[in-house]
Order: C-alpha cells, then sequence, then structure tokens
C-alpha cells in the first residue's frame, strides 16, 4: 500500500468508523493537541487545502471533524482506499469528510477508468457523497520522491517523510531546532526548492516541527 493511503484494517477498533478516522490521521497529519502548530507550506497554492463541502481545516491547516460516522463509512473507505492503492499514479489517497457522512478521494489525473472504480464504489452506498479532489501527483510519485528525499543532504533533521493525501504532495516531519537556525533553517519553500532542482518536480510541501524522540503527527507509515 502506498504511504499515504489509510490502513483501515490495521487501526484499533472502537465506535463505527473510528478505525478509519485514526488511520486517516496517520496519512495527512491529523494531530489534537496544546503543542500542535501550524503546518509550514510552499510550492503550488493551487494545491493547499481548502473548506470544501467535504473538508474543513483548522487555524493550523490541519483536517478537523465533528458529528457521528454516517453507517456505511467503514466499509466505503475500504473500498476506495482498495481502489486508490491499485491506481496510485493517478490517486493520492481517500479522507473521511469532516462531518463524518461521506469520503474525498484526492486524484492527480481524472483517468476514465479510475473514475468508473470510484463511482461504481460510491453507488453502493448512495446516502454517503463521495467528493473527487484534485491534487499535485499521485502517491506513487510522491511516494518515490519521500523516500529519494529521506536520504537528501538535510540529513538527521528531517525525522520522517510521506505523502500529504489533502495535496498531492510532502508532509515533512524535522527537528524544530533545525527550522529555527539561524545558519541554513530547513523550511517548506527550501525542501520545496531542493524537490524542483532535483526531481523537477513543482510538489506541494507541509512542514511540521517533531522533537527528537517523538512520534510525527502523520507520518508513522511513512518513507522514514
Amino acid at each position: 500500500m502506498a504511504i499515504a493511503v489509510p490502513s483501515y484494517a490495521d487501526a484499533p477498533q472502537g465506535e463505527p468508523g473510528a478505525g478509519l478516522e485514526l488511520a486517516q490521521n496517520v496519512a495527512t497529519g491529523t494531530v489534537v493537541g496544546a503543542d500542535q502548530v501550524p503546518l509550514q507550506r510552499a510550492g503550488p497554492s493551487g494545491f493547499f487545502p481548502v473548506d470544501t463541502d467535504c473538508l474543513s481545516f483548522d487555524e493550523y491547516g490541519y483536517q478537523t471533524w465533528s458529528g457521528g460516522f454516517a453507517p456505511g463509512v467503514s466499509e466505503l473507505g475500504d473500498e476506495l482506499s482498495a481502489i486508490v492503492d491499485a491506481n496510485n499514479s493517478f490517486a493520492a489517497g481517500v479522507a473521511i469528510c469532516s462531518n463524518r457522512a461521506g469520503l474525498a478521494v484526492f486524484v492527480a489525473e481524472r483517468d476514465p477508468e479510475l473514475i468508473a472504480q470510484i463511482d461504481a464504489a460510491a453507488a453502493k452506498h448512495p446516502s454517503l457523497p463521495v467528493s473527487i479532489e484534485d491534487v499535485a501527483v499521485g502517491a506513487g510519485t510522491a511516494e518515490a520522491v519521500a523516500l529519494r528525499l529521506r536520504d537528501a543532504d538535510f540529513g538527521s533533521t528531517i525525522t520522517a517523510v510521506g505523502v500529504d493525501v489533502h495535496t498531492g504532495g510532502l508532509l515533512v516531519s524535522v527537528l524544530p531546532e533545525a527550522m529555527s537556525r539561524e545558519a541554513d533553517p530547513v523550511t517548506a519553500e527550501s525542501i520545496h526548492s531542493y524537490v524542483l532542482a532535483v526531481e523537477g518536480l513543482e510538489l506541494p510541501v507541509a512542514l511540521e516541527p517533531v522533537p527528537a524522540g517523538e512520534d510525527s503527527s502523520g507520518l508513522a507509515d511513512s518513507a522514514a
């Protein structure tokens, strides 16, 4: 399975849909806590997350959720996740809608066969809306870049790299001191520029500080 595609089956069990949301948190970097800080972003702003009928984001740039889970969300999420996994050259991932009553699929190209598969899965659950959101690249491409970035000149300052499903770009965790140092700080813009120069790809980058020894908010299933 690609880095950013939620692994619903492995999530802890609880109320219906709870495992699905937790797995999606792992994919996108959603965290809850007093120490949360805004994601630093760079790259093509047209792919930065914005509020839609399905998705809402807080002031830090993370997706939020509210309300109870609609029946069938977990089952449909499994189906859409499998479709994304099989089409990761076109698709980046899946997210539960912020009201927990539908899902979003993130695609870099509206390939007719991919869209037909998404529509067929959604048709089995007519009460659950499924939106299709445009992103920069599919998970396969972003995952390959993430793997190479892990071993790049940024060295041990990068603690984790994964795919940001909301943008089809990269979600990068770095040591806070690397972001704040006076000489050559690691920034979202510096990583974006590096990827553009080395990979020739204009990818959105989201950067989050993660102290040594702490888990990244969103990259448990990452290239690092």
